[in-house]
């Protein structure tokens, strides 16, 4: 199959989006909680994005997510954009992992003609865009090469809409054309209707707690200290979450799961499994450490990732569980953390991403965290002209200037 892509450069977001202090769009996720997916089948789509991570060296616009959490489709958050003149709809992932705003293009040869997302693909037509240009491959916007894997119909969707931190993203480039503030932030619903919001503003949460990001990073990566359950430390050398080639904690929305550095794996699922009862009985699925449990999930731990800063990210069961099926009366839960063979890396994905408010604020060079319920309305803070902040509920849907089944254009 011959796959091509358009990349897009951003030069200048609708009249619409400049005339009101905020625009909103739709974010879906598809992947709910409630169905059961072999970790293997999530694990080999994640597989593929992390390949690269392991190669690779004055306005809120906020952007209402579709997609879920469900474990019974391939996991995955993302918006709707209008690009080109006339104006046409793309479907794009949200991925803070990449740095480029991608769609496939008309000339795609092989690509899927339909999605079990339930959308409309689309391709891009150059020669149907009057504002559309080529550049030449020897041009610097082309000298890192990035790839995704979003061909396969059961996860078929038009793009990829890049949020990480280098000149490409698009928080980048909006940024430095006084479009947007360097700062965005996500909410991502965990239940099984899925959606959420993504904004380019930080959303504002007496609760939120920060940690320094690690400085000179190609992806959001946080200096990782501990890992405790029910408030004990497990015995881990911190040197091996220290950041270095193919090392570290990278925060990354478009991966499903999440994976924990080879090293810390077995201490990680012993310390689980020893602080449950023995009324909940363990099981081995596929060399996944799993779970029968008959009563609710409270019987499990607490865990704790503790990073730089003195924040923690306390995950409760559901962060770090997932459904798979049903044996007698009672259900299979099964260790959604893995590990990279023969990899020290940690990334959290999805799984502990979200029900929570998560601020990516460049500017600060830090990333914050608080629990949220994200169908729940939000309060954002961007620079306005005067130097002052100004403060809109991006999460009120009732506004005039909250376009929930609406598309952005750029």
């Amino acid at each position: 199959m011959v796959a091509a892509v358009i990349l897009f450069t951003v030069t200048v977001l609708s009249a619409a989006a400049i005339s009101s202090s905020h625009v909103t769009l739709t974010l879906e996720r598809a992947f709910p909680t409630n169905h059961g997916v072999e970790l293997s089948y999530l694990k080999a789509l994640d597989s593929f994005r992390h390949q690269r991570f392991l190669q690779s060296t004055n306005y809120v616009v906020d952007f209402p997510v579709k997609g879920s959490f469900d474990t019974s489709k391939a996991g995955l958050y993302f918006t709707k954009v209008n690009l080109g003149t006339p104006p046409r709809e793309f479907y794009v992932q949200i991925d803070t992992g990449s740095d480029v705003l991608w769609v496939s293009c008309a000339s795609c040869n092989g690509c899927p003609q339909t999605s079990s997302l339930q959308i409309q693909l689309n391709y891009f037509d150059p020669q149907s865009s009057s504002t559309s240009s080529f550049i030449s491959c020897s041009d610097q916007s082309c000298s890192n090469q990035q790839s995704g894997d979003l061909t396969k119909s059961d996860r078929a969707i038009d793009g990829i809409f890049g949020f990480g931190q280098q000149g490409m993203s698009v928080i980048s480039q909006l940024s430095s054309q006084g479009i947007a503030p360097r700062v965005f932030s996500h909410c991502l619903k965990g239940d099984s209707s899925g959606g959420g919001l993504l904004v380019l503003g930080e959303i504002v949460e007496p609760n939120i707690i920060y940690s320094p990001l690690v400085p000179s990073q190609p992806h959001y990566n946080l200096n990782l200290l501990s890992i405790s359950v029910n408030g004990q430390n497990l015995p881990i050398d911190s040197a091996i979450f220290a950041t270095s080639n193919n090392r570290g904690t990278i925060i990354d929305s478009g991966t499903t799961l999440a994976y924990i550095a080879e090293e810390a794996y077995n201490p990680f699922i012993n310390a689980i499994t020893a602080a449950i009862p023995q009324s909940v009985r363990t099981v081995l699925s596929r060399g996944n450490q799993c779970y029968l449990v008959t009563t609710s999930l409270d019987v499990f731990p607490q865990v704790s990732l503790n990073f730089a800063g003195g924040a923690s990210l306390v995950l409760g069961p559901q962060d770090y569980l997932i459904k798979q099926n049903y044996i007698g009366d009672g259900s299979v839960w099964c260790i959604g953390f893995q590990k990279i063979p023969g990899q020290d890396v940690t990334i959290l994905g999805d799984l502990v991403l979200k029900d929570r408010i998560f601020v990516y604020d460049l500017a600060g060079q830090r990333i914050g965290w608080a629990n949220y319920d994200c169908s729940l309305s939000v309060n954002v803070s961007a620079s306005a002209g005067n130097g002052r902040s100004e403060f809109v509920n991006a999460g009120d849907l009732s506004g005039s200037t909250s376009l929930r089944d609406g598309s952005h254009s750029m």
